[in-house]
């Protein structure tokens, strides 16, 4: 007993254990409240993509987030667009795109048969990768290509007949 007559017993005191988990969690949620608030909002990537030789047909924009696939297997992309071709100079916007690496794939279908015609291995249709990476007699590589997106990115490519 206390001098004022108050006897403590485990059923009037506090358990130690599960206030200091309720503080380490109270600490834990501002730590994470303050790590989502300073992480970076999803942005956009602009692709604006210029050289057009003609109208016709239709521009296939494919975004990918790693190797697996860049630059043919659009299968394999994080996101694929179709845009008709209007003018010889157009863009195409992805929205919503988090921090991080990627590489885009351009492919002027000027016929609409949905495949990049090619003879003798060698393009016939015009096609176009961030970076510009120069014609050589492969398809260029993901890390040939590879941007680093922080925000709101605009990249411009050059279609190569």
């Amino acid at each position: 007993m206390s001098e004022y007559g108050i006897r403590r017993t485990p059923s009037t005191c506090l358990p130690r254990q599960p206030l200091a988990t309720i503080l380490l969690g109270v600490c834990l949620g501002l730590c994470s409240n303050r790590a989502a608030a300073q992480a970076p909002a999803p942005g956009s990537l602009t692709v604006v993509i210029e050289g057009g030789r003609n109208v016709r047909g239709q521009l296939r924009v494919a975004l990918y987030d790693r190797a697996e696939g860049f630059p043919s297997d659009q299968s394999q992309a994080l996101r694929t667009t179709r845009v008709p071709m209007k003018a010889t100079s157009d863009s195409v916007r992805f929205t919503g795109l988090p921090t991080g690496r990627y590489a885009v794939a351009v492919h002027h279908d000027e016929n609409g048969n949905e495949k990049l015609d090619t003879r003798l291995g060698l393009p016939q249709e015009g096609w176009a990768a961030t970076n510009d990476p120069r014609p050589r007699l492969r398809a260029p590589r993901f890390r040939e290509a590879e941007i680093v997106h922080s925000g709101d990115t605009r990249v411009v490519v050059r279609l190569t007949y």
